[in-house]
């Protein structure tokens, strides 16, 4: 960005600076979303009773194999889903505050008020206060949506003679640069 000197030091924005602004918007959504995604999908591979749980409730919402946002509002355990997958799977996370830290339980979450929008201090995957990321419900609606369809609309399970115990539950560090 440049400082017009003509104008009381204002920055002047170019076309070029708005197209990569854009772009990072857009890049960062998809990428992380897709990362949570995956994450929860390997959750649920893995505890094929959760996954059942949700595609039952799922079921019973959808209509003629249609899911709606305001659908998606009554996907109580599907939203338990993603709240665990964040807690196990966040940008940061303190094992000290859970118990049972490393498994994944979405049960958790029954009757816990914890939500996600940076109130509750033990989950904080979007940040909180000024700072949290403006794109959160956005996030939220893509990622519990197109969960919703993936659990809907086909079985999963392990390939053929693969064991929960041969998944790579590996995390790394990793940046996104659009």
């Amino acid at each position: 960005m440049e400082k017009d000197q003509t104008q009381n030091d204002s920055i002047q924005l170019t076309k070029e600076h708005i197209k990569a602004i854009l772009m990072d918007i857009f890049v960062s959504g998809i990428d992380t979303g897709a990362i949570t995604m995956i994450w929860a999908m390997t959750e649920l591979v893995r505890k094929p009773t959760a996954m059942k749980k949700a595609q039952n409730e799922i079921s019973c919402i959808m209509k003629k194999g249609k899911l709606t946002e305001n659908d998606a509002s009554k996907l109580k355990y599907l939203k338990m889903i993603i709240k665990e997958t964040l807690r196990l799977h966040p940008p940061g996370r303190d094992p000290d505050i859970w118990n049972n830290p490393e498994d994944f339980i979405p049960e958790r979450f029954i009757d816990n008020p914890i939500d996600l929008k940076g109130q509750h201090f033990e989950l904080l995957p979007f940040g909180a206060g000024r700072r949290i990321f403006p794109g959160m419900n956005m996030g939220m609606a893509v990622l519990e949506l197109a969960l919703a369809n993936l659990l809907y609309c086909f079985d999963w399970k392990l390939p053929s003679g693969m064991t929960e115990m041969d998944i790579d539950l590996e995390e790394e560090v990793s940046i996104t640069v659009g």
